[in-house]
């Protein structure tokens, strides 16, 4: 399913499931989050669009966050995104990814305003950030690789 039919129902649940883990794992270990939560946070296109977002500083609300991680999943430009996408892509963030990406302490998020900002990043979550950049430059958000194949 591509990111743009991708609904809220079970994937959102599943994130929702997500943060609650990740937020007894923390607790339980003292705070800091190992491997296995560290991909949970990127284990979803959208999250790591945020946090791509994020990390270029250009933004700090979450209607602003939402045009530009619509823009970035659909590959068109922020001012293409039709106001519809945008506001889908904003109760998904709303719902599901910035509580879970605030519960694993990756972000500071107040959800009465909207306002949010990337935290500083354990080293190995900021490496794992880096490393799948480049992949989903190349993917076409379906999972199959858009690069020219010999």
């Amino acid at each position: 399913m591509s990111e743009r039919n991708a609904g809220s129902g079970s994937h959102d649940r599943d994130t929702a499931a997500d943060a609650d883990r990740i937020a007894v794992s923390t607790v339980a270990d003292g705070g800091t989050p190992d491997l296995d939560q560290f991909l949970s946070v990127l284990r979803d296109r959208r999250r790591r669009c945020v946090l791509y977002c994020l990390l270029d500083g250009d933004v700090r609300e979450r209607d602003a966050l939402a045009r530009r991680v619509a823009a970035r999943l659909d590959r068109v430009s922020p001012d293409d995104v039709p106001e519809r996408r945008s506001d889908q892509i904003e109760a998904a963030l709303a719902h599901a990814d910035l509580p879970m990406l605030a519960a694993a302490d990756v972000i500071s998020y107040d959800h009465r305003t909207g306002s949010l900002q990337i935290d500083d990043l354990p080293g190995p979550l900021e490496a794992l950030i880096d490393t799948c950049a480049p992949f989903d430059e190349l993917s076409d958000g379906s999972g199959a690789n858009t690069s020219a194949r010999d």
